[in-house]
């Protein structure tokens, strides 16, 4: 049985936070973008492609004080530690959060 629901919300003028800057991450921020969403994002390393994106891009690792006024997270990094982290963050804060590529 999955337990699991999608979800659509408008995100128009919304700040979003993906943290990760690889690929996965370009794509969750194109669909951001394309719902016109305030987009941030936080990762030591920021691909050339999302930098030419209109988003506000930090480089350095996520921290919890990223989620300030943040009304939805995607975390997108390679390193499980630093997604189950920004999700518990997520969850303490009452934020929708989604890790990508894991469900649970």
């Amino acid at each position: 049985m999955n337990n699991l629901q999608p979800v659509f919300m408008k995100l128009e003028k919304v700040p979003c936070l993906v943290v990760g800057g690889g690929k996965i991450a370009l794509q969750k921020i194109h669909q951001l973008i394309d719902s016109k969403a305030m987009v941030t994002v936080v990762s030591p390393k920021i691909s050339e492609s999302i930098h030419s994106l209109p988003v506000t891009a930090v480089n350095r690792c996520y921290q919890t004080g990223d989620l300030d006024g943040i009304r939805l997270v995607i975390a997108a990094t390679d390193n499980n530690k630093v997604n189950r982290q920004v999700y518990l963050d997520s969850q303490k804060n009452s934020i929708p959060v989604n890790v990508v590529d894991q469900p649970e």
